[in-house]
């Protein structure tokens, strides 16, 4: 059984919102089907807007966009392309998804269409000729690392389309995602748990594993990272947690990591999301980076059987308010933290610190300057 742990972090109305997030069922029991779309048009990567959405995915005949496929469903929209040079194939595709390489999303969003490769009406398509294609964010190559998460589902990458221009087909087909948003939650259908339980079939635990872990960020360079993380690993190290770098490690043993410990600690966003390979009842601390619900926390936990505790581990008071993931972040040791650690005695709080007030002044200066050069260019 799964439970979620309110206590460290401040009474806000955030915390009403995050606590109704948590006591939703997030289990799915939608039936997924492939829409097929005639003369269909697949728009590759454009970037990301203002309001936070990439652009690109597939738009039907009229020109309509199909939702879930863009990337994360609702994180995706479509284009003008009028007067732009157009690729026409008299072919039928199976559109697999928008990946993005970032490792959260690619262990969520980017698993959820998947579950169409193991159907018979895909294999009866594949052996008709149909091709299966994809797009990335900013039409970029795969990474290494996500070549190997696919690796584990039974994905070979390499054998699909990568479209990165304009293309139109006679039949675009556009599986349901397995993971997907309703009403601003995320849910999942048992099709998206096979994918993950295939991947992790697929890995052998390590005995050896440290069994209390801290996935720390500090060995990347950030510039939304501005705090003081340093310090939050020298107390998780204190109280006897292993400090890991996941990005200096495989795919495989980042599972590995994940399969085998029984603590868990690191950030929410990206660095979290692998607590999707943990093993039921495994005491997960999430330390939030900004005061906002991140609505994958919840729903990984519900399905992974975890015991999360969120932790407040910031003084981001300069976090983007409109989009509180593009921060910056100021994360830093706090009286939450000490108190889920047992930790007593003194202690410097951040205020303290040069970083912080150089966080507190410099980035609105640095909004300030963003904002007139976007205007400059209108």
């Amino acid at each position: 059984m799964f439970s979620f742990d309110l206590s460290f972090i401040k009474d806000t109305a955030k915390k009403k919102t995050l606590l109704h997030e948590c006591n939703k069922v997030h289990a799915s029991e939608k039936v997924l089907e492939a829409k097929k779309y005639n003369d269909a048009i697949v728009l590759s990567s454009r970037g990301w807007t203002y309001d936070g959405k990439l652009l690109g995915g597939v738009v039907d005949s009229d020109g309509k966009y199909i939702r879930n496929s863009g990337y994360a469903e609702y994180g995706g929209r479509g284009y003008n392309i009028d007067g732009e040079d157009i690729v026409e194939k008299n072919e039928t595709v199976i559109f697999l998804g928008f990946f993005n390489p970032c490792w959260g999303h690619l262990i969520t969003d980017s698993l959820s269409k998947l579950w169409y490769l193991q159907t018979p009406q895909c294999e009866k398509l594949i052996e008709g000729g149909a091709k299966i294609i994809y797009i990335t964010q900013f039409n970029a190559d795969l990474p290494e690392y996500n070549k190997e998460l696919f690796s584990y589902a039974g994905i070979e990458i390499e054998k699909f389309v990568h479209i990165k221009q304009v293309t139109k087909y006679k039949q675009v087909i556009v599986p349901d995602n397995s993971l997907y948003d309703s009403d601003g939650s995320i849910y999942y259908t048992r099709e998206f748990v096979n994918t993950i339980d295939q991947i992790k079939s697929g890995v052998q635990v390590d005995e050896n594993s440290p069994k209390k872990i801290y996935y720390t960020r500090t060995a990347i360079k950030d510039v939304r990272e501005r705090g003081r993380e340093c310090d939050v690993e020298r107390l998780f190290r204190k109280n006897g947690y292993a400090i890991i770098s996941p990005e200096k490690h495989t795919v495989k043993q980042q599972i590995q990591f994940m399969m085998g410990c029984d603590k868990f600690a690191a950030a929410e966003g990206s660095v979290s999301h692998g607590t999707i390979f943990c093993k039921p009842r495994t005491e997960v601390a999430i330390l939030r980076k900004v005061n906002y619900v991140n609505t994958y926390t919840p729903f990984i936990g519900q399905m992974s059987g975890l015991k999360t505790v969120y932790i407040d581990a910031n003084h981001s008071t300069m976090a983007y308010r409109k989009i509180p993931t593009a921060g910056p972040f100021y994360v830093c040791v706090t009286s939450h933290l000490r108190r889920y650690l047992g930790e007593n005695g003194i202690w410097i709080p951040f205020f303290f610190f040069f970083s912080y007030w150089k966080y507190f002044f410099s980035v609105p200066i640095i909004w300030l300057y963003k904002k007139i050069r976007t205007k400059m260019r209108l």
